[in-house]
C-alpha cells in the first residue's frame, strides 16, 4: 500500500511538473512521510479529546508534532514507512476507543444456557449499537491498513488484546457484562482479517 501511494503520487507530480517519472517519484517518496507525519496529528487530536477533553488534546497534538522520533523519521532523513504505519494505527485505536465509549446497555443476553436468550440478545445488542459496530468495522479497516504496509501489525494486536484480556478480568471483579467489549473487539478483529 506505502509503495503504491508513493507510486501514483510519484506519477501524479510527473504529469504536473513534467519532471522524470523516476525523479518524481524519488520526491514523493522522501515527502511522504512529512505529509503523513502531519496527518498523523489530527487522530492524536481527537483521540485525546475523547479521552482527556480538549485541552489535552491540544497538548497532546503539540507534542506528538515536536516529538524526536516524529521529526527524525522526516523528509530527507529517514524515510521510510513508519509516518504512514502510526497514521493507520492512531485512526485504529481512535476508532476502537470511540467504539468502546458508545457502547450502550448493560446486559444483553437473560441467560447464556438458553439459544434463543443468546440470539436475541446479540440481535438486541446490534439493534442498540449499530454506531459502535460501524466505529469497531473502521477500527478494523485502519488495521488492515496498518497490516498490508507493514509486517509488525501484529504489535498493535497484542496491545489491544492484551488491554482486551486485563479489562475482561477487571469486568469480572465489578460485576460487569462483558459482551459489548467482547463484540467490538470481535468486529474490529473480524474487519481487519476480512
Amino acid at each position: 500500500l506505502y509503495d503504491w501511494s508513493v507510486a501514483v503520487f510519484g506519477m501524479f507530480m510527473s504529469s504536473i511538473t513534467g519532471m522524470a517519472t523516476s525523479t518524481a517519484v524519488g520526491y514523493s517518496l522522501v515527502f511522504s512521510t512529512a505529509v503523513w507525519g502531519a496527518l498523523t496529528v489530527v487522530p492524536v487530536y481527537l483521540m485525546t479529546r475523547a479521552a482527556f477533553g480538549n485541552k489535552a488534546g491540544i497538548v497532546a497534538s503539540l507534542l506528538f508534532a515536536i516529538m524526536a522520533g516524529n521529526i527524525s523519521r522526516s523528509v530527507f532523513s529517514d524515510a521510510d514507512h513508519d509516518a504512514m504505519v502510526l497514521f493507520f494505527a492512531v485512526w485504529s485505536f481512535y476508532f476502537l476507543l470511540i467504539a468502546l465509549m458508545s457502547v450502550k446497555g448493560d446486559k444483553w443476553v437473560s441467560g447464556w444456557k438458553n439459544r434463543k436468550a443468546i440470539s436475541s440478545g446479540i440481535a438486541s445488542y446490534f439493534r442498540a449499537n449499530r454506531l459502535s459496530a460501524i466505529y469497531a468495522a473502521l477500527s478494523g479497516v485502519s488495521l488492515a491498513a496498518v497490516a498490508m504496509i507493514w509486517t509488525g501489525y501484529t504489535y498493535l494486536l497484542v496491545i489491544i488484546l492484551v488491554y482486551f484480556l486485563v479489562q475482561v478480568f477487571i469486568n469480572r471483579f465489578r460485576n460487569s457484562d462483558s459482551m459489548g467489549m467482547v463484540i467490538t473487539v470481535g468486529v474490529m478483529l473480524s474487519v481487519a482479517f476480512a
